[in-house]
């Protein structure tokens, strides 16, 4: 139903212009569709540039943030193995991975452990 609204693209913009609360919505939002929306849905969230505006927050302060961020993207990359070289060129095209080898470092371990699991994808 979001998706036939054409609410996504509002999300999206939401997820890399609204203040940090917007933001932190947009990424639960946009994390949710990925665990429970079809292989064509989380397509068509990559389509729509999710990719850059979910890495853009990979940088924020808020752990809680950050790992619904990186559950999004590994949902992704889940979802869509058949074009995992096209989604993790994506992931690097914007910054992500530098972002994402980062949090391997993290402090916090689900943040660390989902940081090592994307790139070992």
């Amino acid at each position: 139903m979001v998706i036939e609204h054409g609410l996504i693209p509002l999300v999206i913009d939401a997820l890399t212009t609204g203040d940090f609360n917007t933001q932190k919505e947009a990424a639960w939002s946009l994390s949710n569709l990925t665990v429970s929306g079809t292989p064509e849905q989380i397509k068509y969230l990559v389509d729509q540039r999710a990719i850059p505006a979910m890495c853009g927050l990979l940088g924020v302060k808020d752990t809680q943030a950050v790992q619904v961020l990186l559950d999004g993207l590994s949902n992704i990359l889940e979802s869509m193995k058949d074009e995992c070289d096209t989604i993790c060129q994506l992931i690097e095209d914007c910054g992500g991975l530098d972002k994402i080898e980062e949090l391997q470092k993290h402090q916090n371990k689900q943040i660390y452990k989902l940081a090592f699991d994307i790139i070992d994808k």
